[in-house]
This record gives structure tokens, C-alpha cells and sequence, in this order.
């Protein structure tokens, strides 16, 4: 059965997909000295529990030889992680899996890597962000990109993975990360990926939410767990990623001039007097990033993107 799948699926690239490749749109782009994959061969790429045909394999094939910087390439797609969508590797390998449910090489990290990459495809165009409810939190940083936050998301999705409806900030994260169309541009362009935050008592009473969000004072769980108890420890390992930041003044919070000044004010009157801002967090975080759309060397959930490449 697969054999006669694989021979009738690579007939449709060949009509298909192989005789129209895409074209680069990425000026000057070049492929990751380090490309690691999305996820360690799991190829169900539509995160629904299952290698179906319409959803996972037709959506690799209409991508073959799709490289990073052409339009319809797709980190989600490159099981493999070798920058171009192949026969041997992506194509072939999907088809191998086709059918089992749930996919037997799928981790509950991968699925949800899946999950959340699917849910923010949209934002490819931050025309779709903005208009979404997202908003400039704070100016572009090297290495990690123009921070968009969306307010709403905040107070709606209070943790990070509901296991019962697959829900919360897993598929609303409450921001976006992007690189600049030019240097000092503050005008987002190729997406990075998502990032999510969970509140601590200062975010908390910033946005007036409820009580229990109050004790959520150690690390919440995160990729590869169903907890959503926020009191219990993220597991080890390299998902072990969020981060705080202390002393957080954004003046300009909402516009394009938002900038972030982390533990420059000492106090809120200070960040109110010295920085014309009206923006206080004594404690923002817990943050962590998702890179899904352009591969981090050094992990997909790493604070800094190291990727030579990053636009």
C-alpha cells in the first residue's frame, strides 16, 4: 500500500510541485551554517495526532526543493533540518509514517512545536499581527527582534498548555518576534517565531488579574509537559528556557518608539520622572521564545538567536 502511495504521491510532485519551484524572496539569504531540525523525525507537520495524506504528506510534496528563502519554503515542513525540503529525507520519510495514530516518533515536545507553529503560520504578515491585536512592546534587539505584544492574550490565556483542549498561550502566545526591514526601520519583516509569558505578581497587577495568578513565583511548566499547575518547575533540559526581567520602564509602550529600558529606572516614580513613562514592570516574565521560523543553532527556545543569518 505505501509503496503504491509513494508512486502516485511522487507523480503529483512531478506535476506539480516539481514543475513550479518557488522563488527566493529572501535577497541575500544563505543557509545556517547550523541547521537543527523543528523536530526529531516527527512528521506528523499539521500537529492533529496523525500522517494523514491531504494535511502531511501533500503538504511536503508541494514544498520539494523548496530551500531556505524561497516562498514556500517552511521550517515545519523540513523534518530533516537540512534547509531544503527533499525526496529522501522529508518526502520519502513522510510517506513511510503515513497512517499511525498517534505518530509513533511524535514527542509530546514535537507535537507541540507543531501545534504552535501552525497556529502562528498567519503572522508570516505582520499585517495579520497587527490586526489581531498586536502592538510594539519594546524596540528591536539584536539578536532577537522587534517585540510585539498583544495585551488581550495576556489576561485571556493565563497559562501555557491546557492538556484537555490543547488551548492557552500554546496557540495564542502573547507575543511576536521580527526582524526589521532595515536597520532602525522599528517596521517588522521576516518572522522569527512566537513567544509567551507567564505572568508573575507585578504583570499581574498590571493587568488585573485574578488571584491565583499571584502565586505563580517559580518557573511555570512549559514545552513537553500537560502541567499547568504554575507552581510546579519547568522539567530539565533544553526547554528549561524562561527568563524574567526586572525592573522593566517602556516608554512608548503601544507605538513604534516603544523602547524598553530593563534596570535602568530604579523605581517607578524614576521611570515615570526620568523617562517620560507611565509603562512599570517591578517583575516581567516568566518569557520564552519559540524560534520556528528562522532555526537558533543553539535551540529552538533559547533566549538569543545565534543564527548568522537572522535578517
Amino acid at each position: 500500500m505505501k509503496r503504491l502511495l509513494f508512486v502516485f504521491l511522487i507523480a503529483v510532485a512531478g506535476v506539480g510541485g516539481i514543475s513550479a519551484l518557488p522563488s527566493s524572496t529572501m535577497a541575500g539569504s544563505s543557509l545556517p551554517a547550523v541547521w537543527p531540525p523543528l523536530s526529531d523525525t516527527c512528521y506528523d507537520v499539521s500537529g492533529d495526532g496523525q500522517v494523514d495524506l491531504a494535511n502531511d504528506i501533500l503538504g511536503v510534496i508541494l514544498r520539494f526543493n523548496a530551500t531556505w528563502g524561497d516562498d514556500n519554503y517552511s521550517l515545519l515542513y523540513d523534518v530533516s533540518g537540512g534547509g531544503v525540503i527533499d525526496l529522501a529525507n522529508d518526502i520519502l520519510g513522510t510517506i513511510m509514517a503515513f497512517n499511525p495514530t498517534p505518530p509513533s516518533n511524535c514527542s509530546l515536545i514535537d507535537t507541540q512545536v507543531v501545534q504552535a507553529t501552525v497556529a502562528v503560520m498567519k503572522y508570516l504578515d505582520p499585517a495579520v499581527a497587527f490586526a489581531d491585536g498586536y502592538t510594539y512592546g519594546g524596540q528591536y534587539i539584536p539578536n532577537m527582534g522587534i517585540h510585539l505584544v498583544n495585551a488581550g492574550y495576556q489576561t485571556t490565556y493565563t497559562t501555557f498548555y491546557d492538556p484537555v483542549t490543547g488551548e492557552d498561550q500554546l496557540r495564542h502566545p502573547v507575543g511576536l518576534v521580527y526582524s526589521e526591514t532595515f536597520p532602525g526601520s522599528m517596521v517588522p519583516d521576516v518572522f522569527l517565531g512566537p513567544w509567551y509569558n507567564i505572568a508573575v505578581p507585578a504583570v499581574c497587577d498590571f493587568y488585573s488579574m485574578p488571584g491565583p495568578c499571584q502565586d505563580a513565583e517559580v518557573q511555570p511548566v512549559g514545552f513537553g509537559t500537560t502541567n499547568t499547575d504554575e507552581d510546579n518547575q519547568d522539567p530539565d533540559g533544553p526547554q528549561a528556557t524562561w527568563h524574567e526581567h526586572f525592573g522593566l520602564c517602556v516608554p512608548g509602550w503601544g507605538t513604534v518608539d516603544a523602547m524598553d529600558f530593563e534596570l535602568g529606572p530604579e523605581s517607578e516614580q524614576e521611570c515615570y520622572d526620568s523617562f517620560d513613562s507611565d509603562i512599570w514592570f517591578s517583575t516581567y516574565g516568566w518569557m520564552m521564545h519559540l524560534y520556528s521560523f528562522v532555526p537558533n543553532p543553539d535551540g529552538r527556545f533559547m533566549l538569543w538567536n545565534t543564527n548568522p543569518d537572522l535578517p
